[in-house]
């Protein structure tokens, strides 16, 4: 893909940012992102995928994420998808033009926008609950001088348990 037109799909994706500003929830585009990616290493025809979303919609699957009414409103309202007959019919004209690839680059960017979110503090909105890690780091925290001092404190620690 040229560099023009990836700069084009960026100001694509935006400019859906914008307009997915009051959507409550946007962690569906991780199941999207992962499903454009496949369904174009597959080389997958572009109707398939589009009937994939129009059923995840229908079916209100669980790999959705937690807000399938999100979920919903965005392929009914930014996407205007449609079923007329067999066929699934995208009414945004842009998405509507795309590639499979340019699918997977969009949706790849919005799971990366989406998950940098903030709110109106300007503080970062999570789309996920308490992580691991999260926990993981902050329990560390007190080892950060004794690590920079000594590399090999970490597995002194882990070793003495």
């Amino acid at each position: 893909m040229e560099i023009e037109r990836k700069k084009q799909l960026l100001k694509y994706c935006e400019s859906l940012m914008k307009d997915l500003k009051e959507y409550d929830s946007l962690s569906f585009f991780g199941f999207l992102a992962n499903t454009a990616k496949h369904y174009a290493s597959q080389k997958k025809p572009l109707n398939e995928y589009h009937q994939m979303m129009y059923l995840a919609m229908l079916q209100g699957s669980n790999v959705i994420g937690e807000n399938k009414a999100t979920y919903k409103k965005f392929i009914k309202e930014q996407l205007k998808c449609s079923k007329q007959g067999q066929v699934i019919k995208i009414g945004d004209k842009v998405f509507n033009g795309l590639t499979m690839d340019e699918i997977a680059y969009i949706f790849g960017w919005l799971r990366r926008l989406s998950s940098n979110k903030k709110d109106e503090n300007g503080l970062k909105q999570s789309n996920k609950k308490e992580s691991y890690n999260k926990n993981y780091v902050s329990k560390s925290k007190g080892l950060d001088k004794e690590i920079e001092d000594n590399p090999f404190a970490i597995i002194n620690k882990v070793v003495r348990k």
